[in-house]
């Protein structure tokens, strides 16, 4: 497996009831292969409200995985137009929820790249429309 750092742009937005929350920030983190396998890695911050916490965005032929270790521990499989279903441990209790992605893309360059990911998240009867955007490239 070979490893290389890199400087991630990261742009997200959650939008609920016509309401969007957008987050955006740069960070450093590592890029690995492994043949067919990508996996990029990143510590998240305070903003997002996981300190401690390392994101891991694992990419194999059409299937993207979301690992969060650390102080929050959750990990979401997606596969576009398939339903995931998941149990999210919260500070309050077991949440589940499903997941449907309506995109699911990649660019995987050796030197920059670009992950595009789009989704409704539904839990019990509340449901909302999430966008992740990552873009990397190679740290000179």
């Amino acid at each position: 497996m070979t490893a290389q750092n890199i400087v991630l742009s990261v742009r997200g937005a959650h939008i609920e009831d016509e309401q969007e929350q957008a987050t955006e920030f740069m960070t450093e983190g590592r890029l690995l292969r492994s043949g067919s396998e990508c996996i990029i890695e990143y510590q998240e911050t305070e903003l997002l409200g996981a300190e401690d916490t390392t994101m891991r965005v694992t990419l194999s032929g059409k299937e993207l995985r979301l690992t969060r270790t650390g102080a929050v521990e959750s990990e979401f499989c997606f596969r576009e137009r398939q339903i995931y279903e998941a149990a999210y441990e919260t500070p309050f209790g077991l949440l589940q929820l499903s997941i449907l992605p309506t995109q699911v893309e990649s660019r995987l360059e050796p030197d920059e790249g670009h992950i595009g990911l789009a989704y409704v998240i539904r839990m019990g009867s509340d449901s909302a429309f999430n966008r992740l955007n990552i873009h990397y490239q190679l740290r000179s």
